[in-house]
C-alpha cells in the first residue's frame, strides 16, 4: 500500500473519531508506532507493506521516485508490532547523490569520515 493511501486512510480515522496520540496526520510525517499498529490492526487486521516514503524522512541514499517526493522505499508493519523491518532500493546515479547531499547540507566529500 502505498504511504499516501495510508495517509488518507488516517486522516479519515481522524476525522471520525480514533483517538491518536500525533493527531497531525499529514503527507511528509514519520508514521509513529500508533499509526503502523493502527493500519495493520485495525484496518487490514493482518500485516502489511507500506511503500514510497516522502523523500525528507528517509534517508538520502535511497532512490528517488519520479514524482521527486517520494523514494523507493518500504516497511514490513506487523499487528502488535508496527514496523519490524525496512528496505529501499539504492541511488546509483552520482550526480543525482551529490545533488541529495547539497540538499540536505551534508558534505559530498564526507571529509567528516576521512581516516
Amino acid at each position: 500500500m502505498e504511504y499516501r493511501e495510508v495517509i488518507e486512510i488516517l486522516k479519515k480515522a481522524v476525522a471520525e473519531g480514533v483517538e491518536f496520540e500525533v493527531k497531525d496526520i499529514h503527507f511528509g510525517m514519520d508514521l509513529k508506532s500508533e499509526h503502523e499498529r493502527y493500519i495493520c490492526e485495525k484496518v487490514f487486521k493482518r500485516p502489511v507493506f507500506v511503500i514510497n516514503y516522502p523523500k525528507d524522512v528517509k534517508a538520502f541514499y535511497m532512490k528517488l521516485n519520479d514524482d521527486n517526493q517520494t523514494v523507493a522505499a518500504t516497511d514490513l508493519l506487523a499487528p502488535g508490532i508496527g514496523e519490524i523491518c525496512g528496505g529501499s532500493q539504492r541511488e546509483d546515479s552520482y550526480n543525482k547523490l551529490l545533488t541529495r547531499c547539497l540538499e540536505l547540507d551534508i558534505d559530498p566529500e564526507f571529509n567528516n569520515l576521512q581516516w
